[in-house]
């Protein structure tokens, strides 16, 4: 490590973690080094390690390492596991360029966020090169105001992922996905959800529940299993009605039709912005205008191609070279 050139890849999901789409966007993120940073040595340290070897990595880094944090939607205080990790690499690695890959930025307007907001700021205020992207618009504004830190706005690394890599290119598609959160940032009571399916079965359809939180573990060594099925799920559906944000990731991957709905923060809301091209297939919507209409209008519907890693990840690696290197 210490006669190489190395990225510090950290705060990624550990194996016992059983989000599919947080292990998702480690695969798109790992693509994306092989890709544009092919003469880096990659080293993934996962939330646990990260904080566990930061002694360590402090002997061993080189004036040439890059130092990235995962992306997600854990910038806030509702996810200080993550979110203190990412202060402790901040604070001890001030020589060093960080990057933070697409967050989703929200602290809560109580006194518990407003306290946790001041110490990430008077840590990432202080760092000398740390670069915060956001994931939608609504976090990009919120980093602006809040952080002096270098800036952007980028879509979700998942989206770095191909579906023809994950599923069979004959695929006959049946019935809709509802793929609704079991958590704490779920926003649809079990009245709503039993209205939904109501709503499916009206429409005559046939309805399969999922949640991209699994009832597994995700190993590191068996992500690209884990999200082949997950992928292939998707895929084998006419829509996908989802309040998850990777959910509707997922659907657009796929090229699935998708209605979706918001939780508890912007994270769907504001990040559906990215998919404006797919007006009449991705729709964000109220969960109380999600009817048999709606339905039989948008399922069956196939997404055109999008170039996600032109688009925009070239992009950003094109960035992140000339700023850091």
């Amino acid at each position: 490590m210490k006669n190489e050139k190395n990225i510090i890849y950290t705060i990624t999901p550990p194996g016992h973690l059983d989000n599919i789409g947080d292990h998702a966007q480690v695969v798109g993120i790992k693509k994306w080094f092989d890709e544009y940073f092919p003469e880096y040595n990659v080293i993934e340290l996962d939330k646990n390690q990260t904080t566990d070897y930061i002694s360590a990595l402090k002997f061993l880094i080189n004036d040439d390492d890059l130092i990235f944090l995962h992306s997600g939607g854990n910038l806030n205080d509702r996810s200080l596991w993550s979110e203190g990790a990412r202060r402790e690499v901040v604070k001890n690695f001030k020589d060093t360029p960080i990057i933070q890959l697409p967050q989703t930025v929200f602290f809560s307007n109580t006194d518990r966020g407003r306290r946790e907001l001041n110490k990430s700021r008077e840590i990432y205020n202080n760092h000398q090169d740390l670069t915060i992207i956001a994931r939608d618009l609504v976090s990009h504004d919120y980093v602006q105001e809040y952080f002096d830190v270098q800036d952007d706005v980028y879509p979700d690394f998942a989206l770095m992922l191909d579906r023809e890599d994950y599923v069979k290119s004959a695929v006959e598609r049946s019935g809709v996905l509802l793929c609704l959160r079991r958590d704490s940032e779920s926003d649809v009571s079990s009245k709503e959800k039993n209205e939904i399916l109501s709503s499916i079965h009206e429409a005559n359809y046939d309805a399969t529940q999922f949640d991209t939180t699994l009832d597994e573990k995700i190993p590191k060594n068996q992500r690209e299993k884990f999200l082949s099925e997950t992928l292939s799920e998707f895929a084998k559906h006419e829509l996908v009605i989802t309040d998850r944000f990777h959910g509707m990731i997922f659907s657009v991957i796929t090229r699935t039709p998708c209605i979706a709905i918001d939780t508890v923060d912007h994270k769907i809301s504001s990040s559906s912005k990215w998919f404006e091209m797919y007006d009449d297939e991705v729709r964000y919507v109220d969960i109380a205008d999600i009817a048999p209409p709606l339905i039989e209008e948008t399922a069956g519907q196939e997404l055109d191609e999008f170039d996600w890693q032109q688009r925009y990840f070239s992009e950003l690696a094109e960035m992140i070279n000339k700023n850091s290197l």
